[in-house]
């Protein structure tokens, strides 16, 4: 008489520890990935799945001369979520190290080491830190240009508009969360940034008429790889005797330490 299938209950029964730990750790690292506050966990449970899989799963497999396939099925999904997903925890090493990116030189000039109390020519160069790459696209004093749900306007007065460009430059595909610079209606930037001139005065951000967007500002709340964050300070016009001007952005808006410190030259400015 044939002996009838094993029944499902029975093929659970003989997965063997390693593999059903592999998958556990696979399913809650894969879970962590929607929830931004636990992904410094995502690639200990990952790694602690591959190491299951392979040394209580495949290894034993090997030994009895039993299948291997859904072991080593669940090590690589393990492996995979490690590569890619999370960040490893970070304790007690420094910041990334402030970088400087030498512009209009086609990609030629090597980056620069830069110390975290100095300031760079925002016409000549960008700032990277860790995998995140500042650079200031435009300055520029006049109407500033506002976008509405379905119309276009400008500005009555006239402003400073600081236009930056924030770009990811990692190897690892992850996301970095962002955290607006800018002040905008009813809402404070949480990491404003700071602009003075060379004498001294400081100047704060303008918020403009509610229901009405700048225009050019991205609605984004992390920074992608391939995927850029376009950000538009707005400032009052600064004084006309002005020779330059300092602008200081938080790193903390995208969870780093320290600060991006450009200098405006007046030349950079148009419209002044």
């Amino acid at each position: 008489m044939a002996e009838s299938p094993p029944s499902l209950l029975d093929r659970v029964r003989a997965i063997d520890f390693g593999s059903a730990l592999a998958f556990l750790c696979f399913g809650v690292a894969l879970l962590f990935t929607s929830f931004y506050p636990l992904e410094l966990f995502i690639k200990p449970i990952a790694l602690l799945g591959v190491l299951a899989g392979l040394l209580g799963g495949v290894l034993p497999a090997l030994w009895r001369r039993k299948n291997t396939v859904l072991p080593l099925v669940l090590s690589v999904l393990c492996f995979l979520v490690l590569l890619f997903a999370g960040s490893w925890p970070n304790v007690s090493s420094p910041p990334p190290a402030l970088m400087k990116i030498p512009l209009k030189q086609q990609g030629m000039a090597a980056y620069q080491p830069l110390g975290e109390n100095e300031w760079v020519d925002a016409s000549t160069n960008a700032l990277k830190r860790g995998d995140v790459r500042v650079e200031i696209v435009s300055a520029r004093v006049g109407p500033v240009d506002l976008k509405g749900k379905s119309s276009a306007t400008t500005s009555a007065g006239r402003f400073l508009t600081i236009r930056l460009r924030v770009s990811y430059e990692g190897v690892v595909f992850q996301q970095t969360p962002y955290e607006p610079w800018a002040d905008l209606v009813d809402s404070p930037s949480k990491h404003p940034p700071t602009l003075v001139d060379d004498q001294g005065r400081i100047y704060t951000q303008k918020t403009l008429e509610p229901g009405w967007k700048v225009a050019g500002r991205a609605d984004v709340d992390a920074l992608n790889p391939g995927h850029q964050v376009k950000e538009v300070l707005v400032y009052p016009v600064p004084a006309r005797d002005a020779s330059y001007l300092r602008l200081m952005l938080p790193a903390s808006a995208f969870g780093l330490a320290g600060e991006f410190r450009f200098q405006i030259p007046r030349s950079m400015i148009s419209g002044l």
